[in-house]
């Protein structure tokens, strides 16, 4: 499986489109969707996990297109799984298992494959040198 970001930050190509509010596509067209396809065809990824849906539509990013070719038509179609980060709008919605939200902890029983995306301190999602013993999670 891999992680994919929608987004590079810094991507002249992004800076771009969101520049225009998102109504152009350049970077969704000559690099998200692309690498994407490719990542599924040549690696054969049973587990993708998108991140960086909060700044823009699904439609900017074209998740369902791709997702409905990831569900019917890859080459991975009946062993693939996917999350629900593809656009503003779609945690807890879309995706053939949820992350809903960073530390996801439903308080009753959900019809619905999920995962609960855990850091080891309460402020970092990676290795910080400066938190204390109080700060991690156990």
């Amino acid at each position: 499986g891999a992680y994919h970001s929608l987004y590079e930050w810094f991507n002249p190509a992004y800076l771009h489109d969101k520049g225009n509010n998102f109504s152009s596509s350049l970077f969704v067209d000559s690099k998200t969707m692309p690498e994407l396809y490719e990542l599924v065809e040549k690696y054969k990824l049973e587990v993708i996990w998108s991140d960086g849906d909060w700044e823009a539509s699904p439609e900017y990013w074209k998740s369902k297109e791709f997702l409905a070719w990831l569900a019917t038509n890859s080459s991975v179609k009946d062993t693939v799984v996917w999350n629900d980060r593809w656009g503003q709008g779609t945690r807890c919605k879309h995706g053939s298992y949820w992350n809903c939200a960073d530390r996801y902890l439903p308080n009753s029983t959900v019809d619905h494959y999920f995962e609960s995306c855990m850091t080891l301190d309460k402020s970092s999602w990676g290795a910080n040198r400066r938190s204390s013993a109080e700060n991690y999670l156990t």
